[in-house]
């Protein structure tokens, strides 16, 4: 009894450290809102971010494209709409919020670890999407687009093996044709005029219902049934997006 109430003290005050390391993470990150930071300034960030999820060295291959996504996008994110929004540090918090998930999934202090895994991987897919889909113009395109297929590549094989799939040749297989699916779907929703949140929102939802779909039948659970409601769910919600968005042809 007494050392079982001894654990349950224990994880609140793992949960405080973490809340700890993700201000400070967040703080740091509150720094690189601006467009012209310095060089000194991006290094400082990588190396506290490295440092503070290195340590302790504990299950880091496990959940290290996720954080590899997030110490991408957050800089790229602060730089570009840090100088734009009124409270960059709030943006700074929600990246913190999904750093501090991390660690909490790394070191095992969650519970439902694979509900919270499954969200933050929809977060940080979303938050790829924005960007990619924000970037100006046509520059360097190919280019994004095999980082960013590599990146969900990454993701989403982190996210089919918390999700229970065994390790093997069908895991990549499985993984790279959501990522080839998802790049694909990148360059058809480019070249609708719908602003980058909307398009981000379509992609997302379209990854997430491909997702599914997969998980589904590698488990051997998709029915006709499941398989019909995860379309028109699919459809449904593209359907309200292309609906209230804002169409403006150049």
């Amino acid at each position: 009894m007494v050392t079982k109430l001894k654990s349950a003290l224990r994880i609140p005050r793992q949960q405080l450290l973490l809340a700890v390391r993700a201000a400070v993470f967040a703080s740091s990150l509150w720094l690189l809102a601006d467009r012209e930071f310095s060089t000194f300034q991006l290094a400082a960030f990588i190396i506290i971010g490295a440092v503070l999820y290195f340590t302790p060295v504990f299950q880091t291959l496990l959940i290290f494209p996720s954080f590899l996504a997030l110490m991408i996008i957050a800089p790229i994110a602060m730089s570009v709409f840090g100088p734009q929004v009124d409270y960059p540090l709030l943006l700074a918090a929600f990246f913190g919020l999904l750093f501090y998930l991390i660690l909490g999934i790394k070191q095992v202090v969650f519970v439902s670890r694979i509900k919270l895994h499954h969200a933050l991987h929809l977060a940080l897919l979303y938050g790829i999407s924005i960007l990619f889909f924000a970037a100006p113009g046509a520059d360097w395109f190919v280019a994004r687009s095999l980082a960013l297929g590599l990146l969900v590549y990454m993701l989403v094989r982190e996210l089919f093996l918390f999700q229970g799939m065994p390790l093997g040749a069908r895991l990549k297989l499985l993984s790279a044709v959501v990522a080839f699916l998802f790049v694909e779907a990148v360059w058809a929703l480019g070249l609708l005029p719908i602003g980058f949140i909307n398009a981000a929102g379509a992609l997302l939802i379209f990854g997430f219902t491909l997702e599914q779909l997969l998980l589904l039948t590698v488990r051997g659970g998709i029915t006709r049934r499941s398989l019909m409601l995860e379309l028109a769910t699919f459809v449904v919600l593209l359907v309200a997006i292309l609906r209230f968005s804002t169409w403006s042809l150049p």
